[in-house]
């Protein structure tokens, strides 16, 4: 059973994503900033008004840490957009050698190209009522498929073939998945393009890269996958994903938990954690619950 952890006289940061609450509270909090980001990679420190450059990750370790802060970035913006409603879905586009170029995870142009051909066919057909959230995930041998979110927001319901979206994408196989009635579409697609299934190409490219440590196993149906095992596959600061202009962000603000029971009233706790930080002498516990509201 899942628990109230965060204390109703708690001040918490509130995120609202879509039919998702998530309220996070912090043992100790800082309400003022001291740093101003810059841009270059660089940051000021805004008491004494010094410039620094940001510390680059270096360590394979350091890279999959940037990178779950991304994911999480990813999940916020999915769940400000996508609900599991009829009028979505959820495709997958891959490349085919016979139809063209294959492109690496470093071809960034030419995706882009072949994503934008898309979304003109696309909005050539629907209008441009459309919202967009597009992934790129590697292979193993480093070779890119996409992972495309699309709402179309004059429609309540939408069906399209795999045959009929050829004639959108070109370039390769498209897959639909269901995600319809998927209350956390946020999620479950971060969890989808993270984990990677436990097969023999997975195992060595993770002996090659000298990956050590403990690998967390999870089993899905009757398949075994290595959970946040596709991360290593992911250059250091790669763009991972994009949005549409008219995609949503979350709406953050800062209330004290008895302030918002009445919204959360009719919500269902779906997840709740609390975990504790160190960083050198400074430790910190923080709590989170997320809740999905009715619709």
């Amino acid at each position: 059973m899942i628990s109230e952890l965060i204390d109703e006289h708690s001040l918490t940061t509130v995120k609202c994503m879509g039919n998702i609450v998530e309220l996070q509270a912090l043992e100790h909090m800082n309400l003022d900033a001291r740093i101003k980001i810059l841009k270059n990679h660089r940051y000021m420190v805004i008491s004494t008004g010094e410039v620094f450059d940001m510390a680059r990750s270096v360590k394979k370790s350091d890279n999959v840490k940037s990178l779950r802060k991304t994911f999480r970035r990813l999940r916020e913006r999915i769940n400000s957009n996508f609900s599991g409603s009829g009028n979505e879905l959820f495709v997958t586009l891959t490349f085919d050698s016979k139809l063209g170029e294959r492109p690496y995870l470093g071809d960034v142009e030419l995706i882009r190209k072949r994503y934008k051909d898309f979304v003109r066919r696309m909005k050539k057909k629907f209008g441009n009522d459309l919202v967009f959230i597009k992934v790129i995930e590697p292979h193993a041998d480093g070779h890119a498929h996409l992972h495309v979110l699309i709402k179309f927001l004059e429609l309540k319901r939408v069906f399209i073939s795999p045959d009929e979206f050829k004639c959108f994408w070109r370039w390769g196989f498209v897959k639909i998945h269901k995600i319809l009635g998927n209350t956390n579409v946020g999620a479950y697609l971060t969890a989808y393009l993270t984990d990677v299934e436990l097969d023999s190409e997975a195992l060595a490219y993770i002996v090659s890269r000298g990956i050590s440590g403990p690998i967390d196993v999870v089993k899905k149906g009757e398949k075994k996958f290595i959970k946040g095992g596709r991360l290593h596959y992911y250059p250091r600061d790669f763009h991972l994903f994009t949005c549409s202009r008219n995609a949503k962000f979350p709406v953050v603000s800062r209330e004290r938990k008895m302030d918002i029971k009445k919204e959360l009233s009719a919500a269902t706790l779906s997840f709740s954690k609390q975990y504790d930080v160190h960083i050198g002498s400074f430790s910190n516990t923080i709590q989170v619950e997320s809740y999905v509201l009715p619709d």
